[in-house]
């Protein structure tokens, strides 16, 4: 088995000096590329800096005005997204049980840990017990990092694996790919003028991890509902020693990629792009899932070669102007994406705060790290970017050297509510040193997992989920309510008598009023409600929830619209002339 591998690299490595010469030099050893000399930095400036609207030039006009969006908020898309698999997780709780309605549809989201291939390999197993108990479709979004977020990519490759996840299972113990496929990728790939040693490092984790080639593109994923909303997770190297907190995180989803907390974000078929002549979309410049792996385990899986410039991409905040922007961010031409484990083991910054407004937590702790270290570092980035986070009962750090298979911490109001699923545990080791002794064997730098250990990962993985179904299931349902809740406590104002004619009724502003009001009332106390037939207000909730709170490329036409959906659904209520 050594034998193989090691033949296998080397043709990589013999196929990379023949085509391009030497690998790669330490940066001590060769031009500092980020040293400015006084004709560079005008240069610079003439070509980034926004210009005047009558001047000829407007690519640097472009990159700072139509490319980065600021705000905390969802991009338009994403909004998009998380109505229509709202959609679909409604009816995953139907079938569980659990009464919903489109808006109380509780926030989950799916954290993988780090973990080289036993992070990937639990991750999938996981998703496939999920599946078959039902509770892969309730879950809204995905996150990853490290080791998960290459078993994310490779099950995006697929877009339905969450209707397909055996054939994910099945690919881990595939033959892989041939080397000669591998120097053909790289061929192809060298005539990129960004080629780098990181696409040497990005390919070799693809071969042997993910067991392909992904040529598809992160964008690609864009409105595919059948699965959750994937958040690939990286940090930004050359903050995470000396930066703050808020220049560290950088998460790229199927729309945008940027600083989680900095609220600064470009399309996410731009990243890595120098040239923004290509329009809006991108397309001919945006990289494959391939090579944006290269991020995934850069510096933690070779820290022997820590001082070379791994997973460098463009730079779409250099010198940007208008927004307090860290120097470690603004002050480099680069961009330094590395493995966000080496920050935190586990994807939590993207979803704690208003943006995404989680509710529920489901956390897959597959890291080598002492268990519940993630948690009290999300807990400490919680408080330092004043996030809402659940109480942490310190008297369960006793169990750190042999935890229990499930915790849950409980969110109130704002906070979600977290539940910690370590991987090994006091249900599957008889003791510590048992749990130890498995950590060993399934250590996160070693050469690929052979079927056996596969399996036997797998099994690990999906056991921990079957024995916690229950629990899983009640804070599933535990969400729901509070999200419900949620929704009656912020019931909009029923709006005056002088209001209630249809012709008073002036922009989308009033219209959505009354979509809130008549769409939430039917959950609430309200009186009202007796009156209202379900299907009804069912079919006027949700026509206005989409219509209203998507984006809006012609107002005056969706008042129209809005109008005419009210004025219809009213008037079959007994509503004539009246809300």
């Amino acid at each position: 088995m050594l034998c193989v591998n090691v033949r296998w690299v080397a043709v990589l490595l013999c196929a990379w000096t023949a085509m391009f010469g030497s690998m790669g030099h330490p940066l001590d050893n060769k031009t500092n590329m980020t040293t400015v000399t006084p004709q560079m930095e005008e240069e610079s400036r003439e070509e980034m800096m926004p210009t005047p609207a009558n001047t000829t030039d407007t690519n640097a006009t472009y990159v700072f005005k139509h490319s980065v969006r600021q705000s905390l908020s969802l991009s338009a898309g994403e909004q998009e997204f998380l109505l229509k698999r709202k959609q679909v997780a409604l009816k995953a709780l139907n079938k569980l049980g659990i009464k919903s309605t489109l808006d109380s549809v509780p926030h989950v989201a799916i954290l993988g840990s780090g973990g080289g291939q036993r992070a990937s390999v639990s991750l999938v197993g996981s998703l496939d017990q999920l599946e078959q108990e039902g509770l892969l479709d309730t879950v809204i979004y995905l996150g990853g990092v490290s080791g998960t977020a290459l078993a994310m990519c490779s099950l995006y490759s697929d877009p339905q694996w969450s209707r397909n996840i055996d054939r994910a299972v099945s690919r881990l113990s595939a033959p892989g790919v041939k080397p000669l496929e591998v120097v053909s990728w790289l061929g192809q790939k060298a005539k990129d003028k960004r080629f780098s040693l990181s696409d040497i490092w990005g390919v070799v984790i693809s071969a042997a991890i993910t067991k392909q080639l992904d040529l598809q593109r992160l964008s690609d994923d864009r409105m595919n509902t059948f699965n959750p909303y994937p958040i690939y997770n990286v940090v930004n190297k050359k903050c995470l020693n000396n930066g703050p907190v808020r220049g560290k995180w950088f998460e790229l989803t199927p729309h945008e990629a940027g600083f989680t907390d900095l609220g600064l974000f470009i399309n996410t078929s731009h990243v890595g792009s120098s040239n923004y002549d290509e329009g809006p979309e991108g397309k001919e410049t945006e990289r494959d899932m391939t090579q944006m792996q290269v991020s995934w385990m850069i510096q933690k899986g070779l820290p022997m070669i820590g001082n070379w410039e791994w997973g460098t991409t463009e730079n779409f905040l250099y010198q940007y102007p208008g927004a307090e922007v860290p120097s470690c961010i603004s002050g480099e031409e680069h961009l330094q994406l590395i493995d966000g484990g080496l920050m935190m083991n586990m994807p939590f910054p993207p979803f704690l705060g208003e943006k995404r407004d989680a509710d529920l937590l489901i956390a897959l702790d597959s890291g080598s790290s002492q268990t519940f270290e993630t948690l009290t570092e999300a807990r400490d980035y919680a408080k330092a970017m004043k996030k809402p986070f659940p109480e942490i009962d310190d008297r369960i750090f006793e169990e750190k050297d042999w935890p229990e298979d499930c915790y849950v911490f409980e969110g109130k109001e704002k906070e979600p509510t977290i539940v910690y699923i370590p991987l090994f545990n006091r249900h599957n080791c008889k003791d510590v040193e048992e749990v130890q002794a498995k950590m060993k064997e399934f250590s996160t730098f070693q050469l690929p997992l052979n079927q056996e250990r596969i399996e036997f990962m797998l099994e690990t993985a999906k056991a921990n989920i079957r024995n916690n179904k229950d629990t899983l299931l009640m804070e599933i349902y535990k969400a729901s309510r509070r999200r419900h809740k949620k929704i009656t406590h912020h019931l909009p104002m029923k709006p005056t008598s002088s209001t209630r004619s249809w012709s008073s009724l002036q922009g989308t502003d009033r219209l959505e009023h009354w979509a809130s009001y008549i769409g939430l009332v039917s959950q609430s106390e309200d009186p009202q409600a007796e009156d209202m037939e379900p299907a009804l207000v069912t079919e006027l909730h949700q026509t206005l929830y989409v219509s209203v709170r998507g984006p809006v490329a012609d107002p005056g036409r969706q008042q129209a619209q809005l109008a005419r959906a009210i004025q219809k659904v009213a008037s079959k209520a007994g509503w004539s002339g009246r809300v």
